[in-house]
């Protein structure tokens, strides 16, 4: 897969459990 933004975001923060919250709130949740 390509580096997505929503791919970095969801490494960062540890998995792929936090899939659903980056699709709701991408910027609050890493920033």
């Amino acid at each position: 897969d390509e580096p997505k933004p929503s791919n970095l975001k969801r490494t960062r923060l540890g998995g792929n459990n936090n899939d659903h919250e980056n699709t709701r709130h991408e910027t609050t949740s890493v920033y």
